[in-house]
C-alpha cells in the first residue's frame, strides 16, 4: 500500500505531499500520524497520513510506524484542510496546522482505559486506571479491545494548571461503561452538588484514580463556579420561537440572525444548540474578543453545567490539549471560543454561531490567512450542521447574500425593552468656536457628571490606546519612527517611553530632537491612556478602569474587568473597540465615542461600514438594564453618512447607500480583491514587478477582464520591505485566478532566488 503525507514542516519549498510505501494491512490508516524517514540522512519525522496513493512503480521510502489506533484526523477534518489549501492559496502546513496544533501534535497521546477490572487487565494496567497503547503488545491490545476489556482514548501529556480548588459534577447523559470504583464516584456526584477531588475522595474512600479516569471519558466534567443555582429559560417571544423552528427546520446551511442590539439573539443561541445536545450533538459559539468569552461561558455554564469548553490562545497548554480530548471524545458538548474555536475537532457537528460576524478580528492575517466565515461554511458542508451568524449589524457582504445563499431571520425584540437609547452628535468644530479644547465636549462631561450622580456606569470608548499617537518636533517637523518600522512610535504615559504597535519595541522618551536638537517636541493625538488620565483629574473621586490591550496583556483581566463591572466596581470604563462587542452591563447609562472618525478616513474599502457598525455597537453598550441609557458620539465630520445612519441606528439604507458606493467604484461582493504581498529584505521591487507581470500574463491567457494595479509600497515592519499588488477580478474568474496563483507561488518557492522574500495572498481583505 502507498501512503500520501504532510510533514509540519513550515518551509514552503518542501510544501508537497510525500509517497511511503505501508506494509501494514490497516486500511483505515488515513489521518493517522505515522513516523517515516525524511530527506538524505533518513531522519525520523512525525508525519500524518492524508490519502492511499497511487502506486507509480517507483521505489519508496517505508514507513517506520504508525503513532496511532484511531485517526486523530478524521476524513471530513482532511477534506476541510484540503479545501482550505485551494482557496485560500496556502501550504499543506499551514492549512492543517490549525485542525492539529502543536498542543496536540506534541501534547496529546493514545492510551488504553480500562473497562473492566479482571485478573488479566489487572495484570497489565498494574493498579493504573489507564495506560500508554505502546506499553502493550499489539496482539494483546487487540484481544482486549475486541473483548471490550479495554478502550482507546487520547490523553494529554501536559500538566494542567489549577488555578483554584476546581470542583466536579456528573455529565448527566452518560451511560458508558464502567468499572466499580468509577460507578460509585458517578453516583454520588450525580447525586449531590459539585464535590473537589479531595471531598470525593474523602466520602468514597478511594484514590482520585476513578475520578480522573471519568474525567477523560467525559462522564465527570468541571463545575463551573459560577453556575451554582442553574439558569432556566425565559419564555420566549413570537420572533425568537419563529427564527428558532425557521433555522431548525430549514433545508438550507447558512443562515443570518438580524436583530437589534438586546434582542435576544444568545437565547436563540442557546435554544439550538440544546436542540443539538439533545440529538447527541455539539455546538461552536465562536466570538470576536477572547473577553467576550468569559461573559458566554458564565450564561452558558448556568444553563448547561458540566457541557461547556472554553478554548482561545489565553488558555494553557495543558487546558487546550484537555478541552480538545473531550470534545473529540465526547459529544453533545458546547465550545465557546474565539477564532480558532471554529477548528474544535467535535464528533458530531450541530450548529456554529459566529456572534458578531461583521467584526474584523474574524479576518485572521497570518500564516493561514482565513476567514472564520469561510471556514464555518465550509466544515458544515463536509460534516453536516448549520451556521448562524448573529448580527446587528451585519457585514454588508453577508446582508447581500440574504435571499440567495443565506437564509434570513429576523428579531424584532421586546418594544418595552429595547427601546434604543437616544444618540446625540456633538460637532467637535463648535466646541472649538466655543473655546473648548479639552479632549472631551461639554455633552460628554454632563452624561458622566449624570452618570456618576445617579450611582450608575459609564463607558467611554476611543479606538486607539497609549497617550499620544505621535511625538513631533514643532521646530524641524521630525516625527520619531520605529528604527525597524516606517511607523511613528506611540508616547506611553505609564512607562515613560516610545511603543511601536507593529513589533513591539520601544525606547526612552527623547528629551531633545534627534534631527535638529531642538527642545521643542510635542506629543499629538490622543489615546485611551491620555483619556484615563484626563477623567481621573476631572472626577477624581470616580473609580475608572482601562481595558485595551495593554491592560489585558496579562492572564485573568478580561474575567477581572468583567467582574469588576457586574459587581459596581467601576464607575467609568475607558477601552478600545473590544468594549464595543457584545458586552452586556444592565448598570451603564451612558456611553460616550471621543473620536468617531478615526475609523473613517483610512486606506480601506470597509471604512464607512467599519465606522457604521462600531458606532452603533457602541451607543447599544448604553441602557442595557432597566435604565434609560444614552450615547454621545463626537466627530469633526457630523454629516457623513454612516454616521448620521449610526445616529438613527438605519442599517437598510445605510446598507443600500453603500452598495451604491461599491458599485460605483468595483469593490465586494460586486468584485474579489485579491492582494498580493511580498515581503522581506531583498529585492523586494524587481520580485513586484515579476508578480505584475505574472498577473497581466494570466489576465491575457485567460481571457479575464481582471484589474491590476501597480506596485504599492507600504510601512516597512521589523526591517523587512512590504509591497502589495492589488487586482480586482470578476466572480466568475476567482476560482480560476486561485488555481493559476497556486501554481505559479508553488514554481516561485522551488525557483527563487531570493530565499528572503516572502509572499503571501489575500482574498478580499
Amino acid at each position: 500500500m502507498i501512503v500520501d503525507v504532510y510533514l509540519d514542516k513550515a518551509l514552503p519549498q518542501i510544501d508537497q505531499l510525500y509517497s511511503y510505501a505501508y506494509g501494514g494491512e490497516d486500511a483505515a490508516i488515513v489521518g493517522k500520524r505515522v513516523i517515516v524517514p525524511f530527506g538524505r540522512g533518513n531522519k525520523p519525522e512525525t508525519a500524518v497520513v492524508l490519502r492511499i496513493g497511487k502506486d507509480e512503480g517507483k521505489k519508496l521510502k517505508s514507513v517506520i510506524q504508525v503513532l496511532d489506533r484511531r485517526p486523530i484526523l478524521t476524513e471530513s477534518a482532511i477534506a476541510l484542510g484540503m479545501k482550505m489549501r485551494e482557496i485560500f492559496v496556502t501550504s499543506y502546513v499551514q492549512a492543517f496546522q490549525p485542525l492539529l496544533p502543536k498542543y496536540v501534535l506534541g501534547g496529546v497521546e493514545e492510551v488504553a482505559v480500562k473497562l473492566i477490572d479482571d485478573e488479566e487487565v489487572a495484570g497489565i494496567f498494574q493498579g493504573a486506571e489507564a495506560l500508554a497503547t505502546e506499553k502493550i503488545p499489539t496482539d494483546k491490545l487487540d484481544r482486549l479491545i475486541e473483548a471490550k476489556k479495554v478502550a482507546v482514548r487520547f490523553r494529554g501529556t501536559q500538566p494542567v494548571k489549577k488555578r483554584v480548588v476546581e470542583k466536579y459534577v456528573a455529565s448527566g447523559d452518560y451511560d458508558g461503561p464502567m468499572t466499580e470504583k468509577q460507578a460509585l464516584v458517578f453516583d454520588l456526584l450525580k447525586n449531590s452538588p459539585p464535590l473537589s477531588k479531595a471531598e470525593i475522595t474523602k466520602r468514597t474512600g478511594l484514590s482520585t484514580s476513578p475520578v480522573d479516569s471519568l474525567i477523560k471519558r467525559g462522564a465527570v466534567a468541571p463545575a463551573d463556579p459560577d453556575a451554582a443555582i442553574p439558569d432556566r429559560a425565559p419564555v420566549l417571544r413570537k420572533d425568537q420561537v419563529a427564527a428558532i423552528e425557521g433555522i431548525a427546520e430549514s433545508k438550507r446551511p447558512v443562515h443570518l440572525l438580524y436583530g437589534k442590539t438586546g434582542s435576544g439573539k444568545t437565547e436563540v443561541y442557546m435554544q439550538l444548540a440544546q436542540r443539538a445536545m439533545d440529538e447527541g450533538k455539539s455546538s461552536l459559539i465562536i466570538v470576536p474578543e477572547i473577553g467576550l468569552a468569559t461573559q458566554m461561558v458564565h450564561r452558558l455554564s448556568a444553563r448547561f453545567p458540566g457541557k461547556v469548553d472554553i478554548l482561545h490562545s489565553r488558555r494553557s497548554e495543558g487546558e487546550k490539549a484537555a478541552a480538545w480530548i473531550r470534545l473529540k471524545e465526547e459529544p453533545g458538548r458546547i465550545v465557546v471560543g474565539a477564532r480558532s474555536a471554529v477548528f474544535s475537532p467535535v464528533p458530531e457537528l450541530g450548529y456554529i454561531f459566529i456572534d458578531e460576524e461583521q467584526e474584523e478580528s474574524y479576518d485572521y492575517r497570518e500564516g493561514l490567512r482565513y476567514n472564520v466565515r469561510d471556514v464555518a461554511e465550509m466544515r458544515v458542508r463536509f460534516e453536516g450542521g448549520k451556521v448562524v451568524y448573529g448580527s446587528a449589524t451585519p457585514s454588508v457582504i453577508t446582508y447581500a447574500r440574504c435571499g440567495e445563499d443565506v437564509e434570513l431571520h429576523r428579531l424584532v425584540g421586546d418594544p418595552k425593552k429595547t427601546e434604543a437609547s437616544p444618540v446625540e452628535i456633538v460637532d467637535m468644530r463648535e466646541e472649538l468656536f466655543k473655546g473648548n479644547v479639552e479632549i472631551l465636549s461639554e455633552r460628554m462631561v454632563e452624561g458622566l457628571e449624570e452618570a456618576l450622580k445617579a450611582k450608575k456606569q459609564a463607558i467611554l470608548f476611543i479606538n486607539r490606546r497609549g497617550y499620544s499617537q505621535f511625538v513631533s518636533c514643532r521646530s524641524c517637523g521630525h516625527v520619531i519612527e520605529c528604527d525597524a518600522c516606517d511607523i511613528s512610535m506611540v508616547y506611553h504615559r505609564r512607562t515613560h517611553r516610545l511603543h511601536c504597535h507593529y513589533c513591539g519595541r520601544t525606547k526612552p522618551m527623547p528629551r531633545t530632537c534627534p534631527v535638529c536638537g531642538s527642545e521643542y517636541l510635542k506629543q499629538f493625538g490622543i489615546g485611551t491612556e491620555q483619556v484615563e488620565s484626563w477623567i481621573k483629574n476631572k472626577f477624581p473621586e470616580a473609580r475608572v478602569y482601562r481595558m485595551d490591550k495593554d491592560t489585558m496583556a496579562q492572564k485573568g483581566n478580561y474575567e477581572k474587568v468583567y467582574e469588576a463591572m457586574n459587581e459596581k466596581k467601576v464607575d467609568i470604563l475607558v477601552g478600545t473597540q473590544m468594549l464595543a462587542k457584545g458586552f452586556d452591563f444592565e448598570n451603564v447609562v451612558f456611553v460616550g465615542v471621543v473620536a468617531a472618525d478615526l475609523s473613517l478616513f483610512v486606506s480601506d474599502y470597509k471604512a464607512q461600514e467599519k465606522t457604521y457598525q462600531l458606532l452603533t455597537q457602541v451607543a447599544g453598550r448604553a441602557g442595557r438594564g432597566k435604565h434609560k441609557g444614552r450615547a454621545v458620539i463626537q466627530t469633526y465630520n457630523p454629516d457623513n453618512y454612516s454616521i448620521q445612519y449610526a445616529k438613527e441606528r438605519s442599517y437598510e439604507p445605510f446598507f443600500h447607500r453603500e452598495m451604491e458606493e461599491r458599485k460605483r467604484f468595483l469593490y465586494p461582493p460586486y468584485v474579489h480583491l485579491v492582494k498580493i504581498h511580498i515581503r522581506g529584505t531583498g529585492d523586494v521591487d524587481q520580485v513586484a514587478l515579476n508578480w505584475k507581470k505574472t498577473l497581466e500574463a494570466i489576465n491575457k491567457h485567460e481571457q479575464f477582464d481582471m484589474l491590476v494595479a501597480n506596485p504599492v509600497e507600504q510601512p516597512k515592519i521589523k526591517n523587512k520591505r512590504h509591497v502589495s499588488i492589488l487586482a480586482k477580478v470578476w466572480p466568475k474568474e476567482f476560482r480560476p485566478l486561485l488555481k493559476a496563483l497556486k501554481r505559479v507561488l508553488m514554481y516561485y518557492y522551488r525557483t527563487q532566488a531570493e530565499k528572503e522574500i516572502t509572499i503571501s495572498i489575500e482574498i478580499d481583505g
